[in-house]
């Protein structure tokens, strides 16, 4: 049934990802400021210290171009 789906499919899109790992707050804010435009996704862990979180999140809230992107945090 599968195999059948994907012959009569005239075009499969195929993904790609880039990801960039960093250990600190700040270290989001440099990325977000240097390839904003290009991330669509920041997955968070909450290991960050409460209060540096929040100002994460308030800094991406803030700034019209930065607030489409998600964030999924991991408890």
């Amino acid at each position: 049934m599968l195999a059948a789906t994907f012959e009569n499919m005239t075009s499969v899109n195929i993904l790609c990802f880039t990801v960039i790992s960093v250990r600190s707050a700040r270290q989001v804010i440099d990325a977000l400021n240097a390839e904003g435009q290009y991330i669509d996704m920041i997955l968070a862990e909450v290991d960050l210290p409460i209060k540096k979180g929040m100002k994460l999140l308030k800094y991406i809230a803030r700034d019209k171009e930065l607030c489409r992107i998600p964030v999924i945090s991991k408890p």
